[in-house]
C-alpha cells in the first residue's frame, strides 16, 4: 500500500515538470521568430510625386506607409500592385496615407482610385531611409 501512495504522489510532480518543459518550448518557438509564414523580402513602391518606382528591401522592422524617399528623405513612397487591367494602383487600404503627402506631383493620376502613372525610368533598388 505504501508503494501505491508514493506512485500517486509522484504523478502531479511529473505532470508539472512536463508542463514547464512544454511552456519553455512554446516560448522559445515564439521568440525565435520561426512563424512559418513566408514574408516578402522586397516591396515595389512608387514616389507619388514623380512616378518613380523603387524596389524597397524590407528590413527587420518592415516598412512604413508612406515611406521616405531614399534620396530626399521626404514622405511619399507607397506600395503598388498591378490590377487586372494592367494599371499600377496603390491598394485601397494604403490610400488613406495620401493625405499626408502634398499634391501637385505627376505620379498619382487619381487619388480616389489610386491609379499611378510611371515616369518611365527604370525601377531603382533601395533600402528604407532612417527617420530623421
Amino acid at each position: 500500500m505504501g508503494d501505491q501512495r508514493q506512485r500517486v504522489r509522484k504523478w502531479p510532480w511529473c505532470a508539472g515538470a512536463l508542463g514547464v518543459v512544454a511552456l519553455a518550448v512554446v516560448v522559445w518557438r515564439v521568440s525565435s521568430g520561426a512563424s512559418g509564414i513566408p514574408m516578402a523580402e522586397t516591396v515595389l513602391m512608387v514616389d507619388v510625386r514623380s512616378g518613380q518606382f523603387f524596389e524597397m528591401t524590407v528590413g527587420r522592422n518592415g516598412l512604413m506607409v508612406p515611406e521616405r524617399h531614399p534620396q530626399t528623405g521626404e514622405l511619399g513612397l507607397f506600395p503598388v500592385e498591378q490590377n487586372a487591367n494592367g494599371d499600377w494602383v496603390i491598394p485601397a487600404r494604403m490610400r488613406e496615407g495620401l493625405e499626408m503627402v502634398e499634391s501637385g506631383g505627376q505620379g498619382v493620376v487619381d487619388r480616389r482610385t489610386g491609379v499611378v502613372k510611371s515616369n518611365g525610368a527604370a525601377v531603382q533598388q533601395s533600402r528604407p531611409r532612417a527617420a530623421e
